[in-house]
């Protein structure tokens, strides 16, 4: 089972569904919302401590922010890195001109670690360049690092030369540019002309990689801009064909990579240039149109032949497009001429009129203008005549006026086709609500037929409504809530459906939460007594609850516990905030036993107030319960640990606090690269759980961890050491809430063992086993040397009947080993095959691993000669 301990998880049970997300979608005033701190001038080659808090300069769009400006040469190739623990980061990059800001790069996930960013570009002219940091979709906030670099030259690629209508043979090979955001992967370059209004196609064909196809133009900034892309448009799994339009005449360049990286070989490259498009035949809304999908006709990108029409739209007009045919089912489209590929599909149709094969589209759109429908068959070799009807449906009907319901009251209702619909085709109802400002008010929507949706306007001074909230789901289910945290006067509660055409019964119901619970003052070191009732204050979903304050230093913790024969308890650290409430921390079973009692342990990562909430886990429960609140003082620093010596430890609650709440002993010992070492735990008091990190520029990292060794409680981890860094041991628990004595050993297994010899030509039989080295994945590993000669080709292959076998080629120097190439199920679902040519003379080492961490079991191995790639 895979524990995350060095990570907090951030979601909360349905007990907080509503959240303060809702609170987020409430309008802000402008003037708080635009807010400039002049920059921070770098330079290439400064690292950044820096932090999004409130006070930074802030937009409506991209919330906090920070902003660096850099005085760049003509050329200069920049790398920029952005890490937090905090917020999922995100750049940009403009260049400050005489316009102002224009921006010219941006980046979220550049550099593969999910939530840190890595952006590059190259400066087009010389000047400042403004680098803005902040968090993704605008909501970070926190601490963050930031490193400014200049990029070595980059490896000019050998850029061909590609006529339109002209084909290439060319190889991927080893010693090809890579592509700068991905650098595993080769790739080949051809440039080519085109002019606008050009249909082109590219096709790459290759026996010896899948591979992939890309059109780009360069931006005066050095970017590249990506016009189109495909991996597998032949259909056939590994070959690529990209079509696309060229909107622009000018220069245009193909790439030829591999979909996996570091793969070569050779392949073939067509480029051609396609049929123009027919003019579309221009329809008027209301005429009935006969025609026939035949062999003469366009064909679209997927290779379905078609038929266009086009007519004129006003923003907003509402259209209904039948089509039928007794020859075969008809699909329509509605799109307009634009884009890399010539067409913008808007809304498309395909047999939605019951057992009958045909189609019908609403389509309503948001701008004026000329407008296509394209009629096919689902099919490339249907054939047939057909009918096509493009109607005007009309404005839309009014809405009937608008229901009332009091703040406390409810309604029971039913969507119908008699009430509004909106131009998405979604009926409604609407209720006038009056209120009073600083209200704290829930409003759900409850269906047992349809996939409710809520809408909440408030009523401006000229008299028109503006969005305020709305939600599909937050009230469990398919059931809608909205938390309104009011401003007073007059709101409008729209009740509708997620998707179109929905109707059935539902029931609505507006309830006053009142004010917040006012926080008792909580003592450390003592109990509490306390009850849930009916007059407690609620929280956002409706829940009654209790709430203390207490006040934490930075690092400080304290430790929790609540106990009740009445109700299921649930505690949840918060902390206030302008929008109302930020969840910190949560526990409902926390003593691991299956009881209703709770424990919660939390470690205050910054000074200030904090708030407990003792809340029942089922809403519609409650009763007495009692509390108990302890200091743990700061968490106890890591030991240093001698290797071979075995180290008697207890855990216990004043331990460290691993993110699933279990609490940890800490050990630290220097390691080097190559190095194998053995960690064993054993305790009869808990179940041991071992985790070993590394500690690096992100701080401490996991890089293996272990539960049970055979069949017992006791934990083992044996690594492979990947750098001389410092490690560090955690000695847990499998289980929250476990304590006792425990023993804990380090062995230095020395380095690595060299790795056996074979010749090419040779099978060999062996077998895994729990002595065999275990590198970072926790799977153990064979190794064998042999002798490779430039430009030859050997074919490696690895069975077994015991475990997913798993093959790596590589060179091995000073106790180092350096993949080059490896597979997984090459050869079949179990089995590995590496076919590899040596980029040069020299030797080479094999490794059998097992996919799995932790598998054992017999193998074999066969490195033969192979033709050439």
């Amino acid at each position: 089972m895979k524990k995350s301990l060095l990570a907090a998880s951030t979601a909360l049970t349905v007990v907080l569904a509503a959240g303060h997300t809702i609170a987020a979608t409430q309008p802000e005033d402008a003037a708080a919302t635009q807010a400039w701190v002049d920059p921070v001038t770098v330079r290439l080659g400064d690292s950044v401590t820096g932090a999004l808090i409130e006070g930074d300069s802030r937009t409506t769009g991209d919330g906090l922010m920070d902003r660096y400006v850099l005085d760049l040469a003509a050329g200069t190739r920049v790398e920029i890195v952005m890490r937090s623990d905090a917020f999922d980061t995100f750049l940009i990059a403009g260049f400050l001109g005489a316009d102002g800001f224009e921006q010219i790069a941006v980046d979220d996930d550049g550099l593969g670690e999910g939530l840190n960013s890595r952006l590059r570009f190259t400066a087009a002219e010389a000047g400042q360049y403004e680098i803005r940091s902040r968090g993704f979709a605008g909501l970070g906030a926190g601490d963050y690092t930031l490193t400014f670099a200049e990029r070595a030259p980059a490896q000019e690629p050998s850029v061909g030369s590609l006529a339109v209508g002209s084909s290439v043979a060319g190889a991927l090979s080893a010693d090809d540019a890579t592509l700068e955001w991905a650098e595993d992967y080769r790739y080949d370059s051809y440039r080519f002309q085109a002019q606008a209004g050009d249909r082109l196609e590219a096709i790459a064909r290759s026996d010896e990689f899948d591979t992939t196809l890309l059109v780009t133009r360069e931006s005066r900034w050095g970017a590249v801009e990506q016009v189109a892309f495909d991996d597998d448009g032949l259909g056939d799994g590994t070959n690529s064909r990209v079509r696309f339009h060229i909107q622009e005449g000018g220069d245009y360049t193909l790439q030829v990579s591999s979909y996996s990286p570091d793969s070569v070989g050779a392949y073939q490259l067509d480029l051609t240039r396609r049929e123009p498009l027919p003019a579309p035949i221009a329809v008027v809304a209301g005429a009935e149109i006969s025609g026939e999908i035949s062999s003469t006709d366009a064909v679209a990108d997927d290779d379905l032949p078609f038929d266009a029409y086009a007519f004129e739209a006003a923003p907003g007009q509402r259209f209904e497009i039948l089509a039928s045919s007794s020859s075969f089912p008809t699909a329509i489209e509605v799109g307009r001429m634009d884009g890399s590929g010539g067409w913008e599909s808007l809304a498309f149709g395909d047999g939605t009129m019951g057992a009958q094969p045909n189609s019908r589209l609403i389509f309503s759109p948001s701008e004026g203008g000329t407008y296509i429908v394209r009629i096919g068959a689902s099919e490339a070799t249907m054939r047939g005549d057909y009918m096509l009807t493009v109607r005007d449906r009309g404005p839309l009907p009014p809405a009937p006026p608008a229901g009332s319901i009091g703040v406390g009251d409810s309604v029971a209702g039913v969507l119908a086709e008699a009430d509004g619909v909106s131009p998405n085709e979604k009926f409604f109802d609407e209720y006038d609500v009056r209120t009073e400002a600083g209200q704290r008010l829930s409003i759900t929507a409850r269906s047992d037929v349809f996939d409710t949706y809520l809408i909440v306007y408030r009523r401006q001074v000229g008299g028109e409504y503006e969005i305020v909230a709305e939600d599909d789901d937050s009230g469990g289910d398919l059931d809608s809530r909205v938390l309104l945290n009011s401003e007073g006067g007059d709101y409008r509660i729209q009740v509708t459906s997620y998707s179109p055409g929905e109707t059935g019964d539902y029931s609505l119901v507006v309830r006053d939460l009142g004010q917040a619970a006012m926080p008792s003052p909580l003592v450390f070191g003592g109990s509490i007594d306390g009850g849930v009732t009916d007059a407690d204050a609620l929280t956002e979903t409706e829940v009654h609850y209790d709430s203390y304050g207490f006040n934490l230093a930075e690092g400080e913790r304290a430790q929790f516990v609540a106990r009740s024969d009445e109700f299921d308890t649930f505690l949840i650290v918060t902390r206030r905030d302008e929008q109302g409430f930020e969840y910190l921390s949560y526990d409902d079973d926390g003593f691991g036993d299956g009881t209703t009692n709770s424990r919660l342990t939390f470690a205050a990562a910054e000074a200030g107030d904090y708030e407990l909430w003792v809340v029942p886990l089922d809403p519609a429960t409650s009763g007495t319960y009692s509390l108990e609140a302890r200091l743990l003082g700061p968490t106890p620093p890591s030991v240093p640990i001698i290797l071979g010596a075995t180290v008697n430890g207890e855990l216990r609650d004043g331990d460290g606090l691993a993110a699933e709440a279990t609490n940890y002993d800490g050990y630290t010992f220097q390691g080097t690269v190559g190095q194998r070492v053995r960690i064993d735990m054993s305790s009869e008091s808990f179940d041991t759980f071992l985790l070993l990190g590394v500690h690096g520029q992100g701080g401490l990292s996991a890089i293996g961890e272990n539960d049970d060794v055979g069949s017992g409680t006791n934990s083992s981890i044996t690594m492979t050491l990947p750098g001389d860094a410092l490690y560090e041991v955690w000695a847990t628990s499998y289980a929250v809430g476990e304590t006792g004595d425990y023993a804990l050993t380090i062995t230095d297994l020395g380095p690595e063992p060299g790795p056996g010899s074979l010749l090419i030509g040779a099978t060999i039989r062996g077998a895994l086993n729990d002595q065999d080295p275990v590198g970072v994945t926790g799977a153990f590993h064979d190794a064998y040397r042999f002798e490779g000669e430039l430009d030859h080709t050997v074919r490696i292959t690895a069975t077994s009947n015991a475990f997913d076998t798993y093959l790596e080629l590589g060179r091995w120097q000073d106790g180092v080993f350096t993949s080059l190439a490896e597979d997984d199920d090459g050869l079949s679902d179990l089995n590995s095959l590496l076919t590899f040519t040596f980029p040069e003379t020299g030797s080479y080492v094999v490794r059998v691993r097992s996919y799995a961490p932790g598998a054992t079991g017999d193998y074999v191995l066969t490195v033969e000669e192979a033709p050439p790639i």
